[in-house]
């Protein structure tokens, strides 16, 4: 019975295995000694809890940046408002496919067709574009998102070329990505 074993956490958390294996120990502890106050209570239905509850938002900044514009794209996209969709909207990933694009009309441009062709071969990812996302609200420059898309490279195991460096090759879509932002 799980109310018995959240009961004898509150009573000897230490001893508990629940306890022991919660993801946040001392959040479960506090959750499960509040529950049990209100069971206990005389009115569990009126018990008023103290247990505070985080929430994630999707990209808050840009979510306070597009309600202060009232940016109906900018507002889709950090789920300021439903439209009856099954999913919640995923900014970051939409900037990767908007930045994905940008990469392949740079396929047909002698002048970037290395770099476009490299970021074909090791693909951008979602996490490479979520600190540029994130940044852009706070007056991030093209040199901060190069270097966010340079840490996230790395952590790809993404490598350099002969010819660019991994910095370059970061540098190179930098702007392309800054611009997906702004679209």
């Amino acid at each position: 019975d799980n109310l018995q074993q959240v009961r004898s956490v509150t009573q000897s958390p230490f001893d508990s295995e629940a306890f022991k294996n919660a993801d946040s120990p001392w959040c479960f502890l506090a959750a499960c000694i509040d529950l049990v106050a209100a069971l206990d209570s005389d009115s569990p239905e009126l018990y008023c809890s103290s247990v505070p509850v985080a929430m994630d938002a999707t990209n808050s900044g840009s979510q306070h940046y597009s309600a202060m514009l009232r940016d109906p794209i900018g507002g889709r996209l950090t789920n300021l408002f439903w439209e009856g969709n099954a999913e919640k909207a995923d900014m970051y990933m939409d900037v990767k496919e908007r930045t994905d694009s940008k990469v392949i009309m740079d396929l047909t441009d002698p002048e970037h067709v290395v770099q476009a062709t490299y970021w074909r071969e090791n693909p951008i990812t979602r996490s490479m574009s979520k600190k540029p996302c994130m940044t852009y609200v706070y007056s991030a420059t093209v040199r901060s998102c190069s270097e966010y898309i340079l840490l996230g490279a790395k952590d790809e195991g993404y490598e350099p070329t002969e010819e660019y460096s991994l910095f370059k090759l970061a540098g190179y879509l930098a702007p392309r990505m800054r611009a997906a932002v702004e679209d």
